[in-house]
């Protein structure tokens, strides 16, 4: 039974580890492939391959198999064009080393608990269960609450809301773990505080993917309103060009007609009327000529347009 507690103790540690590992190289890096299930068998299989190594209870080879996959993964499974292979590489490795130094804060923090309770642990597997279990989750709220932020692309964004349900979440996780410290002190049914260790350690990491994915969807819905933003902007400025350009037709239209006029006042010899139909259609072609306000062509004709809108309010007030 022992045996099948520490395997089932060492899957988990390993499987949290590997969860935070590809959901760094995803939020950092695009993915290689597009099948999902390369990644999905990927995460499986170092998970295994880590708890076998695990078992051993050699943690220099241990540190070294997490570091020399976590290369391998970034420089195949992942890529970035504006982050070098090496630096996606130092990257991996900085996260790794970190996580170590947390794991061992975590166990640190185990011993200072039960010297502080005056507790003590006579079963060495559940010791080991309670120490990765601990640790784990001081793994788990560094990352999803500091260094995920640090480390992400966009901006991550968190409400009140959920900053209060991660300390809800992580005092909830240390009430039960000294419930767990008190009741493995006094050598009750160890089978069941490992079950219960389990469900700790998923839960919180559920619970935390969960407020992840609650800040990606706040940020697409951010995006989303301003694309739509953008296309209220662009499709109102479409209805000023469509308006603009159905008045450019009419001006031609009666341009056309003042034309016909002009020949026939020239062919009388009238010349003073002429003149003051000339100056007529220079008026009616104003507003196709854009003033030069600054010299770039563009800001010439969105200030136009805006001077064309002011004179076209003015007209209408009393």
């Amino acid at each position: 039974m022992d045996k099948i507690l520490m395997v089932l103790c060492y899957l988990i540690s390993c499987f949290i580890v590997t969860c935070i590992v590809f959901q760094f190289m995803d939020e950092r890096y695009h993915r290689t492939y597009q099948n999902r299930l390369v990644y999905v068998w990927s995460g499986i299989g170092n998970t295994i391959f880590m708890t076998v190594l695990n078992l051993m209870g050699i943690p220099v080879l241990n540190l070294s198999a997490w570091l020399g996959l976590a290369g391998i993964g970034s420089g195949v499974l992942y890529y970035e064009n504006s982050i070098k292979r090496m630096k996606r590489l130092a990257e991996c490795e900085a996260l790794l080393i970190v996580i170590t130094f947390t794991e061992a804060f975590g166990v640190l923090l185990v011993k200072w608990i039960l010297l502080t309770a005056n507790a003590q642990i006579r079963n060495l597997v559940m010791a080991t269960c309670l120490e990765v279990t601990v640790s784990k989750l001081v793994v788990i709220f560094v990352y999803f609450m500091a260094i995920r932020g640090v480390v992400k692309k966009h901006l991550a964004i968190h409400s009140k809301m959920q900053h209060t349900t991660c300390l809800v979440i992580l005092l909830y996780s240390f009430i039960n773990t000294l419930a767990i410290i008190q009741g493995l002190s006094h050598d009750l049914n160890s089978g069941i505080f490992a079950v219960n260790m389990c469900c700790i350690v998923l839960a919180d990491l559920y619970l935390l993917y969960f407020i992840k994915a609650a800040d990606e969807k706040k940020a697409y819905d951010m995006k989303v309103r301003a694309l739509e933003q953008q296309a209220k902007l662009q499709y109102d400025y479409y209805l000023q060009q469509d308006q603009k350009y159905n008045q450019t037709l009419q001006i031609l239209h009666d341009v056309n007609r003042h034309i016909q006029s002009i020949k026939e006042l020239s062919a009388s010899g009238n010349t003073e009327e002429t003149k003051k139909y000339a100056e007529q259609i220079g008026g009616i072609l104003k507003p196709l000529i854009p003033t030069r306000y600054t010299g770039n062509a563009i800001l010439d004709i969105l200030l136009s347009d805006k001077v064309r809108q002011v004179e076209d309010r003015e007209s209408v007030l009393p």
